[in-house]
């Protein structure tokens, strides 16, 4: 067996302290005047011969708690061969954090990306100091494929925020292999942490490729309750949106929650002013459409948003979209024989459309593309 820290074991001499209570407080005897002790003499023998066992055994007690103390400072630990599985060597450990937006779901106690953190740090707690660390998200930036000390890992692990990437298992464990097999991790035992919730569109177990050298320790997260509702798909029904002419904007959204949804208010945001509220309801592990109204009074690109509001994971509570008003839709029309009373008709009487006939022999191949028809 050998000590982590040795030099504890000099308070192995506070020993010596219960010890000398043990001798000298016990021994002050009080003389008491009686007339006739004769029917007491056997009763004070056998409460002597009780207090010295009660005494010497409280007197263990002290020495044995003082010792334990004592060596859970200084770390005792059992060294192994080669053939164990337990060994002095410095170890170079890589941790990485999911920090994508599932993540940020509910647990029993906070969210699951304070879970993994609090995990992390655990990690860190039982390591050594001499111990050097890799800490990894999925942003994957310069400083991630650093080794650092522990001093260091447990202050990175703090800064630690949400983020929109997302990276597969199999790319994680290929950056942090890269890391602790590279001339400046140098010599030690290799262990690889992945704590994550494990979602199933990014755990690609079988495209692992395994490594005898390092061990890979797998913690999953788990949320309180997995419920969600998010925004699917938004469309309109005209594939082609004018000026001052009443739109219609369809919203599909998803139900992945265990409880029905009613009257969930959708919000339809363009250019940043609300131009449209509508209510959804949406039974449990289902999905469902709702129409909203609007009118675009501008021309030129719009930006568009559908929002919701769905605690706790709120990332997939925003959709984005951006469309163009045009003031008109040139369209070109190349005859044979003759013009098309009937396109003339369709399109030549509207003033959205700017119509424009031209015959087969005098085509102009390079302005093809100012027309949208």
């Amino acid at each position: 067996m050998k000590l982590i820290y040795p030099d504890f074991l000099w308070a192995l001499s506070c020993i010596s302290i219960p010890i000398i209570i043990h001798l000298f407080n016990f021994r002050k005897f009080k003389k008491v005047f009686f007339t006739n002790v004769r029917f007491l003499k056997e009763v004070k023998e056998e409460t002597q011969s009780k207090s010295r066992i009660k005494h010497l055994l409280v007197l263990l007690c002290r020495i044995a708690a003082l010792a334990m103390l004592v060596l859970a400072f200084a770390q005792p630990y059992i060294p192994m061969g080669k053939s164990g599985m337990v060994s002095d060597k410095n170890k170079i450990i890589s941790v990485y954090i999911d920090n994508s937006f599932s993540m940020d779901a509910r647990s029993n106690s906070d969210n699951l990306i304070e879970d993994a953190k609090r995990k992390a740090k655990e990690i860190a707690g039982i390591a050594k100091q001499s111990d050097r660390f890799q800490l990894l998200s999925n942003d994957f930036e310069g400083h991630h494929q650093r080794i650092i000390s522990r001093d260091e890992f447990l202050q990175k692990i703090d800064e630690i925020k949400s983020s929109a990437s997302v990276k597969s298992v199999s790319e994680v464990l290929s950056r942090q292999q890269e890391a602790l097999f590279s001339p400046e991790a140098g010599e030690g035992e290799k262990i690889s942490y992945l704590i994550s919730d494990f979602q199933k569109s990014n755990t690609d177990i079988l495209a692992i490729k395994s490594d005898s050298a390092l061990q890979v320790h797998f913690i999953p997260l788990s949320p309180q309750k997995r419920n969600n509702l998010y925004i699917d798909s938004v469309w309109f029904d005209s594939p082609i949106v004018q000026q001052n002419i009443a739109q219609i904007c369809h919203v599909k959204m998803v139900n992945d929650a265990d409880q029905d949804i009613e009257n969930q208010p959708v919000k339809l945001i363009i250019n940043g002013i609300q131009k449209g509220l509508a209510s959804i309801s949406i039974k449990a592990r289902q999905s469902a459409e709702s129409a909203i109204s609007f009118t675009i009074t501008e021309t030129g690109w719009q930006s568009g948003e559908i929002s919701i509001t769905d605690y706790p994971v709120v990332f997939d509570d925003r959709y984005f979209f951006s469309f163009e008003v045009a003031k008109n839709l040139q369209v070109l029309s190349m005859n044979g024989e003759g013009e098309s009373s009937n396109l003339n008709a369709l399109f030549g009487k509207d003033a959205y459309f700017s119509f424009q006939n031209i015959p087969l022999g005098r085509i102009d191949y390079s302005s093809f593309s100012q027309f949208q028809l």
